[in-house]
């Protein structure tokens, strides 16, 4: 029998086994199913939502990296400038 979590890579081939989030997926889908959780369906797409949700906050925190950095790049600019 498959574990939740593998059966979750098999549907969503975009995460391997070494990816970060899978242990943050399975930390996630087995809580819900702790919690009583226990039909499939509903595991299926609380784990897409929070992959989903994952790749959003991965993103918002590239973009602000990417700001900070352009601001730090502009500030050293400006100081070597003056």
């Amino acid at each position: 029998m498959l574990s939740r979590g593998a059966t979750t890579l098999l549907v969503h081939k975009g995460i391997n086994e070494n990816d970060d989030r899978r242990t943050a997926l399975d930390r996630y889908v087995n809580g819900l199913h702790d919690a009583g959780e226990r039909r499939f369906d509903i595991l299926q797409v609380a784990a897409v939502i929070y992959l989903k949700k994952l790749d959003e906050l991965g993103e918002d925190r590239q973009a602000r990296l990417a700001a900070n950095e352009t601001l730090a790049g502009n500030f050293n600019s400006r100081a070597t400038h003056v």
